[in-house]
């Protein structure tokens, strides 16, 4: 997987083509769920342990690690997988996500704040690895 995102049905899961009649936020917490926690738990351990209070990296497992690109109510947001992240790029007042397998996405944001938050994502790695 490597985003997930809006879609008129549900929500689209980039990487597998797969559409699910799931909001971002109930699908992220059925996979969450499936390893032992909910979205809501990933959510606050991530916070307490980065020392953020928004925007904060939901790890799911050892492949998923997603960021939020923006506030979940934003219609153009995607949740990243930090782990398919191949390259990073601006262009103009846009910045490209190009994934391991090829695929790309273009988001509305600066690259300062993709790489913040794939810093974030580091962080909370260090965590879980020790």
């Amino acid at each position: 997987m490597n985003f997930i995102t809006r879609h008129a049905q549900g929500c689209l899961v980039g990487g597998k083509n797969e559409i699910i009649k799931l909001g971002i936020r109930q699908y992220i917490d059925s996979l969450c769920v499936n390893n032992l926690s909910t979205f809501e738990g990933r959510i606050e351990a991530a916070k307490r342990l980065l020392h953020r209070t928004q925007l904060v990296p939901v790890y799911v497992d050892r492949n998923t690690l997603l960021f939020p690109t923006g506030a979940i109510r934003n219609l153009n947001m995607y949740y990243v997988n930090y782990h398919q992240i191949a390259n990073v790029f601006q262009e103009e007042n846009s910045v490209y996500i190009i994934f391991h397998d090829g695929s790309k996405i273009k988001i509305q944001t600066s690259k300062r704040s993709v790489l913040l938050m794939m810093r974030f994502c580091a962080e909370l790695l260090v965590f879980i690895n020790d």
